[in-house]
């Protein structure tokens, strides 16, 4: 074998060392790292450091979120028999309203229109329409 050969296979070796040393790492978060800590809390404000009056580190790390927690969600309390026919009476009452106002609608608007033909002008809602004439 020639030497280029085992540099090239050296190299390879070399490469997946390297990829497995950072995969297998037990900080994989670079915040977690107590290195890191270190080396950020003493770079130089002028150099992009943090300013002189920055809180300092929390000693302990930050506990994660419970994301996996699922919440209960309460239930809406049912009607009882009394609060069922209160509401059942409020819909049929409301609907009555609503269905005497259309009818007064109807009504005054039906006597709009013969009030109009009467006059001999159109009523409102209406159009003119132009008779052909020879």
């Amino acid at each position: 074998m020639s030497i280029d050969v085992l540099a090239g296979r050296l190299l390879w070796v070399m490469i997946a060392l390297a990829l497995f040393g950072c995969a297998s790492s037990p900080q994989v978060d670079a915040g977690q790292s107590p290195r890191a800590h270190r080396l950020a809390d003493n770079v130089p404000t002028r150099a992009g450091g943090e300013p002189a009056n920055a809180p300092k580190r929390p000693n302990a790390p930050l506990a994660y979120p419970p994301v996996f927690e699922v919440e209960q969600v309460p239930r809406a309390k049912l009607l009882n028999d009394e609060e069922y026919k209160k509401l059942w009476d409020d819909l049929v009452a409301a609907r009555e309203r609503v269905l005497a106002r259309a009818k007064a609608t109807t009504s005054a608007q039906a006597e709009n229109k013969n009030n109009a033909v009467a006059a001999g002008r159109p009523a409102a809602g209406e159009q003119l329409t132009a008779s052909a004439s020879n």
